[in-house]
């Protein structure tokens, strides 16, 4: 919660990105790489809504060219190997 309301307040226009006379989004961001990480006790569904977001603003807004996800995942559940898990995440 805390960092999509971080996201709302800095995705502002003539901050992290303008629009053109045609309507185009044009970035103001120097980035070249966003990295997305998570973890979860249970498990992610195949649409990760949280990344799905930050996706949205890296590609839309700020036109972030290399995106990355790794989500570790199924942490709590008994029995699991942390350690593998967070390795597999990593892979």
């Amino acid at each position: 919660m805390a960092l999509h309301a971080y996201l709302e307040l800095v995705c502002t226009q003539g901050i992290t990105f303008d629009i053109q006379e045609d309507g185009q989004y044009c970035s103001l961001c120097h980035g070249k790489r966003l990295t997305y990480v998570t973890t979860a006790g249970g498990y992610i569904p195949e649409e990760d809504h949280g990344f799905g977001y930050i996706r949205s603003l890296a590609e839309i807004f700020w036109r972030i060219p290399d995106i990355r996800y790794y989500k570790a995942e199924g942490l709590d559940i008994l029995g699991v190997d942390v350690e593998t898990a967070l390795d597999h995440a990593l892979k």
